[in-house]
């Protein structure tokens, strides 16, 4: 054991390892903030991706119903 009583900052043998657990708490509770963003992200990239197929499909049916008009129309007047 160490004799700290004559070291007026207390034992300095000790302050690294808490500074270096300090240090690898904040890496580890850094990194799931991060982890959580990625994988909002992720969600939120494949929810506009569903998004945009049903807007295009919607886009597809709007065409489609705009050319039978068209015929109808052109129908009607021949």
């Amino acid at each position: 054991m160490v004799d700290t009583t004559d070291m007026p900052n207390g034992p300095s043998i000790e302050e690294p390892q808490s500074q270096d657990m300090s240090q690898h708490d904040s890496n580890a509770a850094s990194k799931r903030p991060a982890d959580d963003r990625v994988s909002n992200l992720e969600l939120e990239n494949t929810l506009l991706r569903k998004e945009v197929a049903s807007l295009n499909e919607e886009m597809v049916s709007v065409v489609q119903r705009a050319k039978e008009a068209e015929r109808s129309k052109g129908n009607i007047f021949n």
